[in-house]
Parts: C-alpha cells; structure tokens; sequence
C-alpha cells in the first residue's frame, strides 16, 4: 500500500499546471502591446537624437501636428510665445487696475478698516499695481488696498 501511494503522489507533483486558455492569451497579448509601445518610444527617442544632431528639432503644434524645423526658429518661436504671453498677462493686469481705478473714482470714496473714509488716489494706485507687476508675471486680480491718508 504503501508503495502504490507514494507512487500516486510522485505522478501528481509531476504534473504541470497549465493556465486557462484566456489567461495564457491575455497576458500574451499584454506582453505584445508593451513591447509594440516601447519599441514605438525608442524609436521616436532615436529619430529626435538624430534630427538634433543634424541641427533640427520637432514639436507638436496643436492643428498641424508633428512640425520639424530648425533649432534656432524653434527656441525663437518658443521665446516669442513667451513673450505673447507675458504681454497679455500685464495687458489684463493694467486693464484690472484701470477698471478698478474707474470704480472707485465713480464711488468716490472707501471706507478702510478703520471706519474712516478716505480718497484713493490714481499715485496710490499706480504703486499698488507696480508692486503687483514687480512680484510676479502670472496674471493676478487686484483689489484695492485702503488708502492710509485721511481725508
């Protein structure tokens, strides 16, 4: 008996495990689509290597596509984006500050903290949004601060 049973457990570890069907196709299929993916990357890395070498770039332009130029138009026209956007930024800072001017030059008076009115006047204001410009070039929203001259 004893030489039948140890004979049944060597034939069961001697069996493989084989995976379902579905999983064995699964997990091919992944393995196939990350290699497609890198190989795809790799290649992509290897052809701006050699359009750098040669003295060009590419980039991806939104309605065009892939776009292929020189190195020099293209860190021009990435510092010329720059600048539109940098101008555009102290355009909605001044046109903050004009309307907020033009507010407070219709009410005619504001009350601070202390409860005292008080006149803000265009030099107190043009302070504020230089100080404003100075500190930072993302567009900001400027808010009147309380004149500390009594009137």
């Amino acid at each position: 008996n004893s030489s039948s049973s140890s004979s049944i457990d060597e034939s069961k570890s001697k069996e493989q495990y084989t995976a379902p069907a579905w999983l064995r196709s699964g997990v091919f299929a992944l393995l196939s689509g990350t290699s497609a993916v890198f190989s795809t990357l790799c290649l992509g890395m290897s052809l701006g290597l050699v359009l750098n070498l040669f003295g060009y770039g590419y980039m991806f332009v939104e309605g065009q596509g892939l776009r292929i130029d020189t190195l020099p138009q293209i860190r021009q026209e990435a510092q010329f984006r720059r600048e539109i956007q940098k101008s555009m930024a102290e355009a909605a800072r001044d046109q903050t500050a004009k309307i907020a001017l033009q507010q407070q030059q219709e009410d005619g008076w504001n009350t601070n903290n202390g409860g005292s009115t008080s006149m803000i006047s265009s030099s107190n204001l043009a302070n504020v949004v230089q100080k404003q410009s100075s500190a930072s070039s993302s567009p900001m929203v400027w808010s009147p601060e309380p004149s500390q001259e009594a009137r």
